[in-house]
C-alpha cells in the first residue's frame, strides 16, 4: 500500500513539473508574440507622417531637443531661398544632388519646430518630409532614376537651345548639371547598370545633334560638358532586355522611394496598383456608356489664343485668384517640334511673365487635344497653380512642390475645363477619359515591371487583357521605354486620383467645388500625405 502511495505521489510531482513547464512555455510564447506585435507597432508608428494639430506640428521629440525660434527659422528659409534663386533652381529634382541645400534642410530637421505656427509650421514639415525622404534614398544604391536623369538633362538642353533659357536660367548652371549627369553615368557603368539600347542610341543621337546644330558656339563650358556626356553615353553597352528595378540589388526599395518622390501618396506599389485597377475599371465603364463624337464647331474653329482667353475668363469667374497676372502664348520653338513636347508652361525668368508654348499652326492637331493642352498648361492648370502660390517664401515652396500634386492638379484641371463647354462637352470628356485610361494602364505596367518583376510574357498578357489584340513589337517598345524611365506616368495618374479623393471628401462635408479649389491650392504644393494629415485637423474644412 505504501509503495502504491509512493508511486501516486511521484506521479503527482511529475505532473506538477510538466504543468509548470507547459505554463512557462506558453508564457514565453506569449511574451515573444507581444514583443513582435509591439515591435511592429513601434516601427509603423515611426514610419507615420507627423500629425498636425492646431496651429503647429506635434514633433514627438524629446523635451531637451534644440528648439528653432520663428526668427531663426525665417533666417534659414531666406538663406535657402536665396541659394535656390541664385542658381535658378525651381523644382526639387534639380537640387537632389546639391549638398548645400541638404545641409540647410538638415539644420531645420535637427531642431524642434513646436514654436512655429501657421504657414511656418507647414513649411517646416515640408522641409522635414523631403529631408526624411532623402535620408531613405541615401541608404540605397545610387540608381537615380536609371535613365531619367540623363533624359531630363537632354530635355533641358533642348529647352535651353530653343528658348535661350533653361529652367536653370543660365548656361553656367546648366553646364554644372550636365557634368554631374556624366558623373552619374560613370557610376552606373562601374556598378554594371546597363541601359536599353534603343534609348541609349537616341540619347547619343540627340547629344550629337545639339552639338552640331543647336548649342551656340559661344557657350564653351556648356559644349564641353555636353561632349563629356556624349563620351560617357558612347562608353556604355546597351541591352534590349526589359529590366525592372526590382531585379537589381535593393532595387525594389529604391523604386518605393522613387514612387514617393513622384507621387507623394504614401502608398506602397501594391496599394497603388490596386487603386489604379479600381480607377481603370471606373473609367472603362464610364467610357462604354459614352458615344464618341467629333470635335464641335466652337472648338474646331477657335485658335489657341481664343481658347486660352476663354479658359482664363472662366477660371477667373468661377475661382478668382488670377490677380491680373500677365501671361503670353508662344509658338512652340522649331527645335522642340516633333519631339515629346506638345505644349508646356514656363515662367520666363527674364520678364517675370508666365508663358504657355503650343504648336498653334499645326493643322493636324485635334481640337479636343488643343483645348486639353491649354487647360493643363494654362488655365486652370499649371499657370493658374503658379499664380496662386503667393505665400511667404513662394520660391522655396514652389521648389518643394510635389510632382504628384502639380501634375495631379493639372490633369484634374483638364476635367474642370469640360464644364465650360456646351455642345462639345461629352465628346471632350470622352477624349479625356481615353487619354487618362492610357496613363493608368502605362502606370500599372510600370509598377509591374519595376516592383512585381514582370517579364515580356507577363507584360504581353496584361496588354492583351486591357487592349485586346496587340502587336508584340509594340509591347516590347513600351516595355523598354518604361524600364529605362521608372515612374514616368505615375505622377499624372496617381496625382489625379488623389486630388479626386480629396475633392470627394471635401464636398461630402458640405462644401462647394469652388471652396475645395481655394482650400487645395493653399496647401496643394506638397505631398498628399501631408495634405491629408492637415485635412484631419479642426478648422481645416475637410473631415
Amino acid at each position: 500500500m505504501r509503495r502504491r502511495n509512493e508511486r501516486s505521489d511521484e506521479g503527482k510531482r511529475v505532473w506538477k513539473i510538466w504543468r509548470r513547464l507547459g505554463i512557462l512555455i506558453i508564457l514565453a510564447a506569449l511574451t515573444g508574440l507581444l514583443c513582435l506585435v509591439f515591435g511592429r507597432v513601434f516601427r509603423e508608428w515611426n514610419s507615420l507622417p507627423r500629425a498636425m494639430t492646431g496651429d503647429g506640428w506635434e514633433q514627438n521629440r524629446d523635451e531637451d531637443d534644440i528648439s528653432v525660434s520663428p526668427r531663426e527659422f525665417a533666417e534659414i528659409c531666406t538663406e535657402l531661398e536665396c541659394f535656390l534663386e541664385e542658381r535658378g533652381i525651381t523644382e526639387t529634382w534639380q537640387w537632389k544632388r546639391e549638398e548645400a541645400v541638404w545641409e540647410r534642410i538638415e539644420r531645420v530637421m535637427a531642431c524642434d519646430g513646436r514654436e512655429l505656427s501657421g504657414d511656418d509650421a507647414f513649411l517646416y514639415q515640408e522641409l522635414v518630409y523631403v529631408g526624411e525622404l532623402r535620408g531613405r534614398e541615401r541608404e540605397l544604391p545610387d540608381y537615380y532614376n536609371y535613365l531619367s536623369e540623363t533624359e531630363g538633362v537632354i530635355n533641358e538642353l533642348w529647352m535651353y537651345a530653343a528658348t535661350e533659357q533653361g529652367s536653370y536660367g543660365g548656361s553656367e548652371a546648366l553646364a554644372a548639371w550636365v557634368t554631374e549627369a556624366s558623373r552619374a553615368l560613370l557610376r552606373q557603368q562601374e556598378a554594371g547598370r546597363l541601359y536599353p539600347a534603343s534609348q541609349l542610341g537616341d540619347a547619343i543621337t540627340q547629344c550629337r545633334q545639339l552639338l552640331e546644330e543647336e548649342l551656340p558656339g559661344s557657350d564653351i563650358r556648356l559644349r564641353e560638358a555636353v561632349e563629356k556626356l556624349l563620351s560617357c553615353l558612347e562608353e556604355l553597352e546597351g541591352t534590349e532586355e526589359i529590366t525592372g528595378l526590382c531585379q537589381l540589388p535593393m532595387g525594389g526599395a529604391y523604386y518605393d522611394v522613387l514612387l514617393e518622390w513622384e507621387t507623394g501618396s504614401g502608398l506602397t506599389a501594391k496599394e497603388m496598383y490596386d487603386s489604379l485597377s479600381e480607377l481603370r475599371e471606373a473609367l472603362s465603364m464610364e467610357l462604354s456608356d459614352m458615344e464618341g463624337q467629333d470635335a464641335g464647331s466652337r472648338l474646331q474653329n477657335a485658335d489657341a489664343g481664343q481658347l486660352l482667353a476663354l479658359l482664363e475668363e472662366n477660371t477667373r469667374l468661377q475661382f478668382g485668384h488670377t490677380k491680373g497676372e500677365t501671361y503670353e502664348l508662344r509658338e512652340m520653338p522649331e527645335a522642340l517640334r516633333g519631339r515629346t513636347y506638345v505644349g508646356f508652361y514656363k515662367k520666363d525668368l527674364a520678364s517675370n511673365s508666365h508663358v504657355v508654348y503650343i504648336e498653334q499652326s499645326s493643322i493636324h492637331q485635334n481640337a479636343y487635344e488643343k483645348y486639353e493642352i491649354l487647360a493643363h498648361e494654362g488655365f486652370p492648370g499649371h499657370l493658374f497653380f503658379q499664380i496662386c502660390q503667393q505665400q511667404p517664401y513662394a520660391g522655396l515652396r514652389c521648389c518643394l512642390s510635389g510632382k504628384g500634386c502639380r501634375e495631379g492638379w493639372a490633369v484634374y484641371s483638364e476635367f474642370l475645363a469640360a464644364q465650360w463647354l456646351e455642345e462639345d462637352r461629352e465628346g471632350y470628356r470622352a477624349f479625356l477619359i481615353r487619354k487618362l485610361l492610357d496613363e493608368v494602364i502605362l502606370s500599372q505596367m510600370d509598377i509591374g515591371i519595376h516592383s512585381f518583376g514582370w517579364d515580356q510574357s507577363r507584360l504581353t498578357d496584361y496588354c492583351r487583357e486591357v487592349y485586346g489584340e496587340i502587336r508584340p513589337e509594340g509591347v516590347t517598345a513600351v516595355g523598354v521605354k518604361l524600364s529605362g524611365q521608372p515612374a514616368m506616368y505615375l505622377s499624372y495618374a496617381v496625382g489625379y486620383m488623389k486630388v479626386c479623393e480629396l475633392e470627394r471628401a471635401y464636398m461630402e462635408s458640405g462644401h462647394s467645388r469652388e471652396e475645395f479649389v481655394e482650400w487645395f491650392l493653399q496647401y496643394g504644393r506638397t505631398a498628399f500625405t501631408m495634405i491629408e494629415e492637415y485635412a484631419k485637423t479642426p478648422g481645416s474644412g475637410c473631415p
